[in-house]
């Protein structure tokens, strides 16, 4: 299930995201004042995240709602077809690119979506794929649940695991909401998979929401229009200030997760302004581009390191470096889309369609 509005927000938390990790993969540039200054305001830019887990939950579920007949089997292939083709190619570019044997047996261990287990603790130079591992455990996690529990007592687990989710990450870091890969709570388990539990869970939670608002009579009076207008643009702005440009960031995040959730629901239920002008072709076009983008952005900061970034009068023009940088990021990401992330994904899903389709055995509770 594809909203265009929100394909569009997709493409634009995509961009976040490599703008935060530019001032992290950048070395002799970051020692200029304008690069401090605007490193500075993107120091929440990694919440990033927190959305595309929601996100996934909430149209994981609203797919689920759809097509309930698909097994647990079928779905977790269907999301390696979807998720591992382009995150392997980056961990081999990894290991081919850096040459080194400890970063190489790491990466060789998170082709088997391991990153955020708890299994594999070391970091590597593309520590940002964490979040796929997260999401794909994530996500099967929550489906076997829904295949096998009442609707009722599904909603009751996930509402515990969100609240002890995130509630554990918030703590853990005084109120923000970082840590993947690496950090582990209580010994054993894995922040950055908690962080995918909560907002996964929390897109799921949502995604049910949504379905009793869209069910209710609408407000049509121009009065409500100018008000969820209103929301809409608050909510945005608010979210994408603080994660690109904020002097003074907000301690506690988890006002990002409340205000991205009225946005959610907003432009789902096309409740506003921002919401309907962004209800076109062209935020489609770019959405498609946004996990592309997100993966292979190493590639681009790799390439950077050794060209871009070594022009001297490329790196005192910080505003046409990071550009640049940007676009670079953009362009791979559209070639890896139509290259391999798309033409793998046919390939994986026509030799799924070879074998037959296993029937779900269904628990008691959902004869």
């Amino acid at each position: 299930m594809r909203v265009k509005n929100i394909d569009f927000l997709r493409f634009l938390f995509a961009l976040i995201i490599v703008y935060f990790h530019i001032f992290s993969s950048m070395s002799g540039g970051m020692t200029k004042p304008e690069y401090k200054s605007l490193a500075t305001g993107v120091t929440d830019g990694y919440l990033v995240v927190e959305l595309f887990f929601i996100l996934s939950g909430y149209f994981m579920y609203l797919g689920y709602k759809i097509h309930n007949e698909k097994t647990w089997s079928n779905f977790a292939y269907e999301k390696i077809c979807r998720l591992w083709p382009l995150m392997a190619f980056v961990l081999l570019f990894n290991m081919v690119a850096y040459k080194n044997s400890d970063l190489s047996y790491t990466a060789f261990l998170n082709l088997f979506f391991l990153q955020s287990s708890g299994l594999v603790l070391n970091y590597q130079r593309m520590v940002y794929l964490w979040f796929i591992s997260a999401l794909f455990w994530s996500v099967l996690f929550y489906y076997a649940l829904l295949k096998n529990f009442s609707l009722q007592k599904f909603n009751l687990l996930t509402s515990i695991i969100v609240l002890f989710a995130y509630a554990a990450v918030l703590t853990r870091n005084g109120g923000s909401m970082y840590g993947a890969g690496g950090p582990v709570l209580a010994g054993f388990i894995n922040i950055g998979l908690l962080r995918a539990l909560a907002g996964v869970g929390w897109g799921i939670l949502l995604a049910q929401i949504y379905e009793i608002l869209n069910n209710l009579t609408r407000p049509t009076t121009k009065a409500a229009f100018a008000l969820f207008s209103l929301i809409e643009l608050g909510c945005f702005c608010l979210i994408v200030f603080h994660l690109t440009a904020s002097p003074l960031p907000y301690r506690d995040k988890f006002v990002f997760i409340v205000a991205f959730s009225c946005l959610l629901l907003s432009f789902c239920l096309h409740l506003g302004v921002c919401s309907r002008l962004l209800e076109n072709n062209f935020s489609f076009l770019l959405g498609k581009y946004s996990y592309a983008i997100y993966v292979t952005q190493g590639i681009a900061f790799y390439i950077c390191q050794r060209s871009l970034w070594q022009q001297k009068e490329v790196v005192d023009a910080a505003y046409l470096n990071i550009s640049l940088t940007l676009l670079l990021a953009v362009v791979i990401g559209i070639a890896a889309h139509h290259l391999l992330e798309k033409p793998a994904k046919k390939f994986l899903m026509r030799k799924m369609s070879a074998f037959p389709q296993t029937k779900e055995r269904l628990s008691p509770t959902k004869k």
